[in-house]
């Protein structure tokens, strides 16, 4: 029977081994789709912690997407979508046959790269990428911090069974801090 994750090489990608593409969540799942991946997926599919019409899963996104450069495979995504003076993150994914290989560092580098001084909050279905977020620094929100609307948001799910708690939503705001974090690296 043939491993459905075969083992990957045992190096890391370095800077060198890829490049970034910005583009539409549809176009970075059309990119993973065109290559025969089809284990990334819409928001909308993936986020079980939020309502299927709310601001998370619906607010249009960016999404960087790394390419191998020897083979323009892309081999992970991770995407956040404005929202006033937010970010909200719509997900981080590596490609299976990537995994282990140190991606997603590079990914959140060139998210806290690219996204300035607004504030990052994320939500999370995943427990293992919500550490990879804790260990860059994300640190729990209060609901204070959040525009009225998305308190609604959570609101809504809460009322549902939906969401749970806020303890699920993790915030990064500080840009100089990422600055620092990218010179030091």
């Amino acid at each position: 029977m043939e491993d459905d994750y075969p083992e990957p090489p045992s190096t890391n990608y370095a800077t060198d081994d890829i490049y970034f593409k910005m583009m539409s969540e549809d176009d970075a799942i059309q990119a993973f789709r065109k290559d025969g991946y089809d284990k990334y997926k819409s928001r909308v599919q993936r986020f079980r912690n939020i309502p299927k019409d709310g601001k998370f899963a619906t607010a249009p996104s960016v999404h960087h997407v790394a390419f191998e450069k020897d083979t323009d495979k892309p081999i992970g995504v991770i995407g956040y979508a404005p929202y006033k003076d937010f970010l909200l993150g719509s997900g981080i994914h590596v490609r299976d046959t990537s995994r282990g290989r140190g991606l997603m560092r590079l990914l959140f580098r060139e998210m806290i790269r690219n996204k300035g001084n607004r504030k990052l909050i994320v939500n999370f279905s995943n427990r293992s990428a919500m550490k990879h977020y804790l260990n860059e620094g994300f640190r729990q929100l209060d609901e204070s911090e959040l525009p009225n609307e998305l308190i609604e948001e959570i609101s809504i799910g809460n009322a549902n069974g939906v969401i749970g708690t806020l303890e699920k939503y993790y915030i990064h705001n500080s840009s100089w801090w990422a600055a620092i974090k990218t010179e030091a690296i």
